[in-house]
């Protein structure tokens, strides 16, 4: 079931659409009214219209339960013992989607989790993976299959991407595989751009930006759609890096925005893949706004730069908000899109379990957790979203496992736009990884109701 509640001039619609069946409308509190509609028979849309719209029910003292038995149930000796006995195989596939979206191969990822049977071991096997996959994409180039070797180039980059997260979480070994991840997506973007190989996930070109960040500087890849040769992009969506997540990643959320007309910008920036070996994680939503804007500025006359919207999952999803703190419509910045994004992390980050630690701490540069705690206390967005004015979109899942659902519905909450919009997946996990394809639809359509002369524009208005 998807839960949305809208509380921006645009409630009346947009979400239609699209949606058959019979409409029951339902009171659950003052000047709220709930529509609810069957879709396809697999299940019910809620969406509740108004501002003081009745919002999800969350049991306070079960969630901080489950964080607090997760963080000793996750403990690093606990898991040695059971990828010992077990191996990886016992990790539920909703949160290995990410490895088996296109290209990545159910079979494959099955056999990799198969040979897991230690921490470092999980390293090892993508990366053995990865190396199989780039081997095969240089055999395909030698008989002129652009496509195939695209295919199997952007494998390998996710696959070295997965031997560089999870449970791989510090060390050269890191380093090693993102710095491989980063080589091998250069490959398939180059591939994407000189053969037209990314037809499959709607990349008509691929242009390399360098991001300058003080002294030093970091790269993004600008993905262009094929409608653009009949004009310029409606607006560009820009996808910051999370805590174990990159453009290795993201290009495949890209595939939504790129179909409907919008340019994407995907990058590691600092504290992220290969980049966190030299610019450490910088918590400045302006600086990053202002970094990025300026690369865009310098393409095209600068179209791309003049309408943005920033999207950011997990530790991006904090960053977009910090964005949106500290930039308005005048500056370019259309709205945000935060999905899982944490709003006051300092409250729980004890709860949370070694893995996520490690990559925070990864990020910042090997920072020591009282170093971190100090950090998130000073870099809290607690009192501060009572500024952000652009649209913003916070997409919440009832199920997280790292980020409590009941943040993400404060986040909502405290957001000061009056355009604002909560998509709340009661049975989704962290990021709505196993319902991203579901998610990402509807934030690429909500997007484009901002987008002055494009078809969803025209139909609402």
């Amino acid at each position: 079931m998807t839960c949305f509640v809208d509380s921006g001039p645009h409630a009346s619609g947009g979400h239609d659409a699209g949606f058959s069946g019979r409409l029951q409308d339902l009171t659950l509190c003052r000047n709220a009214r709930v529509q609810l509609r069957k879709k396809g028979g697999r299940g019910m849309v809620l969406r509740i219209e108004g501002v003081s719209g009745k919002l999800p029910a969350l049991h306070r003292w079960r969630e901080w339960a489950g964080f607090t038995l997760r963080a000793f149930l996750g403990r690093k000796i606990l898991l040695r013992i059971v990828l010992a006995c077990f191996s990886a195989r016992f990790f539920p596939r909703r949160f290995l989607v990410r490895y088996v979206r296109y290209p990545g191969v159910l079979a494959e990822v099955e056999d990799i989790l198969r040979r897991v049977r230690s921490i470092r071991g999980w390293s090892r096997e993508w990366a053995r993976a990865a190396t199989a996959r780039t081997e095969r994409a240089q055999a395909a180039l030698e008989t002129g299959a652009h496509l195939t070797a695209f295919e199997h180039e952007l494998a390998a980059a996710l696959y070295f991407h997965g031997a560089s997260s999870t449970l791989c979480t510090g060390g050269q070994a890191r380093h090693d595989n993102m710095a491989l991840a980063d080589a091998a997506f250069a490959r398939a973007m180059l591939l994407a751009g000189s053969q037209s190989a990314g037809c499959l996930l709607g990349i008509a070109d691929a242009i390399r930006l360098e991001i300058f960040w003080g002294a030093s500087s970091f790269g993004g890849w600008l993905l262009l759609p094929f409608s653009a040769e009949q004009g310029p992009p409606a607006a560009t969506v820009v996808i910051p890096g999370g805590a174990d997540s990159g453009k290795e990643e993201y290009v495949h959320y890209a595939r939504h925005f790129l179909l409907r007309g919008l340019a994407v910008l995907v990058m590691n920036d600092p504290g992220v893949g290969e980049t966190a070996g030299r610019l450490p994680l910088a918590p400045d939503g302006a600086a990053l706004f202002d970094a990025v804007r300026a690369a865009l500025a310098g393409t095209s006359d600068g179209m791309y730069a003049r309408k943005m919207f920033w999207l950011g999952a997990s530790l991006g999803g904090w960053k977009v908000m910090q964005v949106a703190v500290s930039r308005t419509r005048a500056d370019g910045l259309a709205g945000v899109v935060s999905i899982s994004g944490p709003y006051r992390p300092e409250r729980y980050f004890g709860r949370l379990v070694f893995a996520i630690h490690e990559m925070i701490r990864f990020a910042l540069g090997g920072a020591r957790r009282s170093e971190i705690r100090r950090l998130l206390a000073r870099c809290s967005l607690d009192g501060a979203l009572a500024r952000v004015s652009v649209p913003a979109m916070i997409v919440v899942g009832g199920k997280e496992k790292i980020i409590p659902a009941s943040d993400g519905i404060a986040m909502y909450t405290d957001t000061g736009s009056p355009d604002k919009t909560l998509l709340y997946l009661p049975d989704s996990d962290h990021v709505c990884m196993d319902a991203v394809d579901l998610v990402l639809p509807e934030i690429a359509d909500w997007m484009l109701r901002y987008c002055p002369g494009t078809r969803d524009d025209r139909e609402g208005a």
